[in-house]
């Protein structure tokens, strides 16, 4: 016999006598007025929208089977409880305002370091969250959530903007909604095989495709003329059919057949299937990544310029200056770099003004060279400093204010104009400052739009960070992320930031991580325009 209840269900064998309203037999009577509504509901409703499972003395140690129920509970939050022991807390979700029915919201649960979470459904979010498991984890203090579909603005939400700083086994109404924007226009393909967002070089073409859909959102493309392995066709070149048919368009490469491409056909539909197409591939690739093969250094210390030395070379010819160094070994170094000159067939120099070489070589260096494109990456140098002693804050208005330290030197501990200081443990000067000029020894003043309150001597503790550093009116700011723009508008960078912020993959060139699709530090920028 199953007990269904609106939030639950078990399955009961008639056998047991907890089936007998008095206790005794094995089978439903209705003349002992057995019948399934007279037994206990495992749950315990304390609003319309909350309510506790398990918590009653008469069905403790109750829960749901699996969690197709749980997804399926709607418009509530609750707690499975034992006794006066909560075991687990689930905060209803409901996003308020306009979504696309297809669009896929998804959440995160804590700052960094795990993947995002769908939910379960597409479009308006209706879905409780598992927050609290006594014994594991508390993720009561996070929640973030996020639409990013393509063409539409890109949205996201938390808990501060439901004004709470902890859930609760309740349903939560967060605020979410995307709008057309009508700024977006090329295919992702196209960002990443077409101009002004990458160069590239052909490396096939031909005029006798014929396309055919291979579902799961893979279409081929055969010319039993070419040969695209021989032509050195890879996985992540991209393919334009420029016939003026259903097909037409950029298409990225998914795998390579002698006589087949297939193409991802996710975003332009399944192909109809036509013959007779002209098309031609590119790649951005000039020369493929190499292993252990170069060696960089810092022409001086001060110097702007780094080399790289190769062992096996082929530099003459195709590479030439603005094209892209980007080194893929892990380390401190890994990131692209702009190549300023072409020395020799085995060895280039480039623009390290962001991101110093070593000043000895170190060799065994991974890197690949690539067409000059968008790039982005993220920089935030640590810069280790001697202990400072006791902090002293001064309020200098008009002027910039200054810190002031009691050991050791900012000058020697190599703080430069435009880094950012951190204060922490201080009674009123907690925040990030922008290093504005380094005084002395032992002070530095800091950006004027911070008013500093004068304190101190104090224990308090400074640390510094180095982004990347602009200069905007003859004024240094930090800026966490740098892109090479590849000499584009802003509308076609912000083309492919919004792409950018779509990937479920590492957008930073850098050595750090950053998954697109989870990356906040640059929604200032990835707005609607239209």
């Amino acid at each position: 016999v199953s007990l269904l209840g609106r939030h639950a269900a078990r399955q009961l064998g008639v056998g047991f006598n907890e089936l007998d309203h008095v206790g005794v037999g094995t089978n439903l009577d209705a003349s002992r007025g057995d019948d399934l509504i007279r037994h206990p509901f495992p749950y315990e409703p304390i609003t319309r929208e909350q309510f506790e499972i398990g918590g009653g003395t008469s069905h403790e140690l109750w829960d749901w089977f699996r969690n197709d129920t749980r997804e399926r509970i709607r418009t509530g939050g609750w707690a499975v409880v034992t006794g006066t022991t909560t075991d687990k807390i689930y905060a209803g979700c409901l996003t308020l305002g306009d979504l696309d029915s297809d669009a896929q919201v998804y959440y995160l649960q804590v700052p960094t370091g795990t993947a995002p979470v769908d939910f379960i459904l597409p479009g308006a979010v209706n879905q409780a969250v598992e927050v609290f498991d006594n014994g594991g984890q508390d993720l009561r203090s996070f929640l973030n959530l996020y639409v990013r579909k393509k063409f539409r603005s890109y949205a996201q939400s938390d808990i501060a903007a439901i004004g709470v700083n902890q859930l609760e086994s309740l349903l939560n109404r967060f605020p979410l909604t995307h709008v057309p924007d009508s700024a977006i226009v090329a295919r992702d393909a196209e960002l990443v095989g077409n101009t002004p967002w990458t160069g590239y070089e052909t490396v096939e073409s031909g005029v006798s495709g014929t396309t055919s859909d291979q579902g799961s959102n893979v279409g081929r493309l055969t010319d039993d003329l070419e040969d695209f392995t021989a032509a050195g066709v890879v996985v992540g070149d991209v393919l334009n059919i420029t016939n003026g048919s259903s097909d037409d368009g950029y298409y990225e490469v998914v795998a390579v057949g002698t006589t087949t491409v297939d193409l991802d056909t996710e975003e332009a539909g399944a192909f109809v299937g036509e013959g007779s197409l002209t098309y031609d591939i590119r790649t951005r690739t000039i020369i493929t990544e190499i292993a252990d093969d170069g060696t960089i250094s810092q022409d001086t210390p001060v110097s702007p310029t780094g080399t790289l030395v190769s062992i096996a070379g082929g530099f003459s010819g195709p590479v030439a200056a603005d094209d892209i160094l980007r080194i893929t070994e892990d380390g401190a170094t890994r990131g692209v770099y702009q190549i300023t000159a072409v020395v020799s067939d085995t060895e280039i120099q480039v623009d390290t003004s962001d991101q110093a070489f070593p000043t000895g070589a170190i060799g065994n260096i991974d890197y690949e060279i690539l067409e000059p494109g968008m790039f982005l990456q993220y920089k935030n140098q640590s810069i280790t400093l001697a202990a400072t002693g006791d902090l002293t804050f001064s309020d200098e208005s008009p002027s910039e204010d200054r810190i002031t330290r009691t050991s050791n030197s900012w000058i020697t501990d190599d703080v430069q104009v435009g880094d950012l200081i951190t204060i922490a443990g201080s009674n009123s000067n907690d925040g990030d400052y922008v290093v504005r000029t380094i005084v002395s020894a032992l002070i530095i003043e800091v950006d004027i739009q911070h008013t500093l309150t004068a304190e101190g001597p104090v224990g308090a503790t400074a640390t510094v960070s180095r982004p990347f550093i602009r200069s905007i009116n003859s004024i240094d700011y930090p800026f966490h992320w740098r892109l090479f723009g590849n000499d584009a508008g802003a509308g076609d960078i912000f083309e492919f930031v919004q792409r950018e912020l779509r990937r479920a993959t590492d957008i930073d060139e850098g050595p750090a991580f950053s998954r697109g699709d989870i990356t906040d530090l640059l929604m200032t920028f990835a707005t609607p325009t239209g």
